[in-house]
């Protein structure tokens, strides 16, 4: 299981804004800094392999749970990671 937690963007990248929109100023939800951030819960199912003596490659592969969101952001269906480490 993984928890994510963002804060929203304190400040804002004035070059993002256009004047006299309708409703706000940022030509897109993505670049509305107060919509930024919230909370995730993943599941997540992995598996371990040891390559060498040093080696390991985890992959994982998860679903959203739990998402409580600042606003409207993209969709997220599922996320996978893979990862080779070495030990020191």
């Amino acid at each position: 299981m993984d928890f994510e937690y963002s804060e929203k963007i304190h400040g804002q990248d004035d070059s993002l804004i256009i004047l006299g929109l309708p409703v706000s100023p940022y030509p897109a939800s993505i670049t509305n800094p107060k919509l930024f951030g919230g909370k995730k819960i993943h599941l997540k199912l992995g598996l371990l392999w040891r390559l060498a003596k040093d080696y390991r490659l985890t992959v994982e592969i998860g679903a959203p749970l739990y998402k409580k969101l600042n606003g409207p952001q993209p969709k997220e269906n599922w996320q996978t990671t893979i990862n080779i480490s070495s030990v020191l």
